[in-house]
């Protein structure tokens, strides 16, 4: 086994050994072509200049990625895209070089618009299938790189004469074989061009699939590539085609040839960024804001043309004399004027397109609210997914024990299990994904997820609009959780106290501490889920105070906790164990507290009562004997006169049947 795990290790560390090594090989022959490319051919023409950066940009990102991600095919890719274009720059005037140099560009624009958008962005294909596509593809590259090299005649130098490309300079190939044409005018090269322009358009087919099909990193991966696309293909169409074939306009070449450049060189730094993930969500914003201002601008340009020639020609009717100057200062001042307008309702039009109905961070944060628990929880899963790119959130609820899911959105979504809390802590690691837990004074309440998948990181916005939207609702979730509804009329009362409390906390007041945690969240956990409210949190000392509306549903509550404190492994110096106490009657309920001989009543009842013991009223016994199951019954304990009652009161112990205890009349054992 050792020996085995020795020789994947080995072989690992020899991969990793080898890409490295190759990035080491891609990075210095782009430099050396580059440098060799400025020396030799480029030397003064300083407009090629942002081609050889791109060329750079390309070889030094397949390197990194070579070097970081060794798993990505993509890395050769881009590798192959930097060192083709070097050599196309780089290729000498000879024969040798023409054909390099030829074979090279096509090379980067093949790579480009055929195998980039096929393997991009995870260095795979989409499926088996397409894979067939792509190895039809290379075969074709294969076929016309071939008929390239072996060409019989080669072109040192081109000239345009009367619209059509005329070698001027032709000469002998080498290396070339009789009979073989350049494919760029024979008829086997032109079938094989058009295969490519197929293929090209297949390609983005792929990439528009993936992109349909992508979710989370993935898809934000695709969108940095074709924003670059979008934004490189616009360009050449607006000044190849639009400005230059239909009107006639064409842009001085430095010009030109640096902006082209630029928007090549956009390829490789956008591919960088997602593939490494800087930034990666930052997407949605630029492509917003881009949207926006093409707004702002057309719309403004619409509008001082439409006031120029729309006003210029009312005033030249109405008076022919020249009036030309006022005419555009009035156009530029009501451009100036409806700026502000333009811009403020193109960006809500522009973030309503890409972002559709996610919320900004101030709608989030302000639309956190509600009175009542079953709203609050939902609200806020529903506005942790709208607000950021969450596919889905959950919301948690902690009792101090363990966290339980509470609330998701979307509603189909699957809840995970109940998380076990470390001390009343969240665990180091739950596994449950982006977590952002509800704090409020320094108390656990619960917890916003984003549950973790393949291509479904958070961006660092979002990480901090999320912790805001908890931050903002964990008052009011407390608020919430503080102002139950309480119950008026005749209600039954349980009060509990933890036994010899004192010596503990003065023997052993770390573990104590923990242990006061765990008893607070099995009163609240018990008690809701047995449908009482818990009044008062830990009122006196270490007591409790809870209300509820059904007495037999109160005493089974009693005999839950009682169970649980006596089964949990407390880590303390003895068992940490209760003394509850249960009392029915009219108390008057104001400013959410119990006032009154009822609650007076309860309490001296429970100082009767000792650590694992539960005792109740004779009225509670009346009401509630009906609805107890056969295991549950009373033991009567006699009439005790309780300390400042002027009537005697009779007590009763709870007993569960199946109880085994070694002092009589004891309960220990829950109902069933």
């Amino acid at each position: 086994m050792g020996s085995n795990l020795a020789a994947v290790a080995m072989g690992l560390a020899a991969r990793s050994a080898v890409y490295a090594i190759s990035a080491a090989i891609v990075f210095v022959l782009v430099v050396s072509g580059a440098v060799i490319a400025v020396v030799t051919n480029y030397e003064g023409q300083w407009e090629e200049t942002p081609y050889l950066l791109t060329m750079l940009a390309f070889g030094l990102l397949g390197a990194l990625v070579l070097w970081r991600r060794p798993g990505n095919a993509m890395g050769w890719v881009f590798s192959a895209m930097g060192l083709s274009g070097t050599l196309a720059a780089a290729a000498p005037q000879s024969a040798a070089g023409s054909v390099l140099g030829g074979l090279g560009w096509f090379t980067f624009f093949f790579l480009t618009f055929v195998v980039l958008p096929m393997l991009y962005p995870s260095g795979e294909t989409l499926s088996r299938r397409w894979r067939w596509v792509l190895t039809a593809s290379l075969a074709a590259y294969g076929c016309f790189a071939f008929l390239w090299i072996f060409q019989e005649t080669l072109c040192l130098r081109i000239e345009l004469v009367d619209g059509e490309e005329i070698c001027v300079e032709p000469m002998p190939n080498p290396i070339g074989i009789n009979g073989i044409e350049n494919p760029e005018y024979s008829r086997p090269g032109t079938v094989l061009l058009f295969s490519f322009l197929v293929a090209g358009v297949v390609g983005l087919v792929s990439l528009a699939i993936r992109y349909r099909r992508a979710r989370g990193v993935e898809r934000q991966q695709l969108k940095w590539l074709l924003l670059s696309l979008a934004a490189l293909m616009s360009f050449v169409f607006l000044i190849d085609i639009v400005l230059a074939e239909w009107f006639g306009f064409q842009l001085p070449d430095p010009l030109y040839n640096a902006v082209t450049a630029v928007l090549w060189l956009g390829l490789p730094t956008t591919a960088g960024l997602a593939i490494f993930r800087y930034g990666l969500y930052d997407i949605d914003r630029v492509i917003s804001r881009t949207v926006a201002y093409g707004l702002v601008v057309a719309t403004l340009t619409v509008a001082y043309f439409a006031v120029v020639s729309g006003v210029g020609a009312v005033v030249t009717a109405v008076s022919p004399s020249n009036l030309d100057l006022p005419v555009p200062v009035l156009a530029t001042a009501l451009v100036a004027i409806v700026f502000l307008p333009v811009r403020q309702r193109a960006i809500r039009v522009a973030d309503r397109m890409v972002f559709g109905r996610r919320r900004t961070p101030y709608e989030a944060l302000a639309g956190v609210g509600g009175t009542r628990l079953d709203h609050l929880l939902p609200q806020i899963a529903q506005l942790a997914t709208e607000a950021t790119a969450a596919r889905v959130a959950i919301v948690w609820l902690a009792d101090g024990v363990e966290l339980r899911p509470a609330a998701i959105f979307p509603e189909n979504g699957s809840l995970h299990d109940p998380i076990a809390l470390d001390d009343g802590r969240l665990p180091a690691d739950p596994g449950l994904g982006e977590v952002f837990p509800l704090i409020h004074q320094e108390t656990l309440l619960g917890a916003i997820t984003i549950p973790s998948s393949p291509g479904e990181d958070l961006s660092a916005d979002d990480s901090r609009l999320l912790t805001d939207l908890a931050a903002h609702a964990a008052p009011t979730l407390h608020g919430v959780l503080e102002s139950a509804p309480l119950p008026a009329g005749i209600v039954t009362f349980l009060m509990t106290d933890i036994e010899g409390s004192t010596r503990l906390w003065e023997d052993h007041p770390e573990t104590m501490a923990a242990a006061l945690r765990t008893h607070d969240a099995m009163v609240r956990h018990i008690v809701g889920d047995g449908g009482g409210v818990l009044v008062k949190w830990r009122g006196e000392g270490d007591s409790t105070f809870s209300v509820f509306t059904n007495a037999a549903q109160a005493v089974l509550t009693a005999v839950s906790l009682q169970e649980a404190m006596r089964v949990h492994d407390w880590k303390t110096a003895r068992p940490v164990s209760i003394r509850a106490a249960l009392h029915t009657g009219e108390a008057e309920l104001r400013e959410r507290d119990y006032f009154g001989q009822t609650v007076n009543r309860c309490a001296r009842l429970r100082s009767l009562a000792k650590g694992g013991q539960t005792l109740v009223s004779a009225a509670t016994r009346e009401l509630a004997r009906e609805g107890l199951p056969q295991a549950v019954s009373f033991t009567h304990l006699g009439q005790h006169q309780l300390r400042d009652m002027s009537e005697p009161e009779q007590v009763y112990e709870v007993v569960v049947v199946s109880a085994v205890d070694e002092s009589p009349g004891r309960a220990t054992e829950p109902a069933t």
